[in-house]
């Protein structure tokens, strides 16, 4: 059996190489010290849903919620502001709960 050390290392390389490095992630998501993003930057995170957000803003929607984080429920609201052409990404959360 083959163990997958970083699952998500394609999403993480598409972000950093957007971004051009791990610090300028760092600083996209409101963080001083690398560390704090070194498990999504490597691929062996899921970038979490409030992050994704503003990763897909601050890539003018190049990078989008649906793309980083593919087993949330995203649904678009229409916001003329946001940068996605579908508008601005939201959670499903009666979605969670069979509703």
């Amino acid at each position: 059996m083959i163990e997958i050390l970083a699952p998500y290392k394609e999403t993480a390389d598409a972000v950093v190489k957007h971004f051009a490095t791990q610090s300028a992630v760092a600083r996209v998501l409101g963080y001083e010290d690398l560390r704090n993003v070194t498990p999504w930057t490597t691929g062996k995170r899921q970038f979490p849903p409030e992050h994704c957000v503003t990763i897909e803003r601050e890539s003018g929607g190049v990078i989008t919620c649906e793309y980083l984080n593919p087993e949330q429920q995203w649904l678009r609201v229409k916001d003329k502001a946001w940068p996605h052409p579908s508008g601005r990404p939201v959670i499903d959360h009666a979605a969670k709960q069979g509703a």
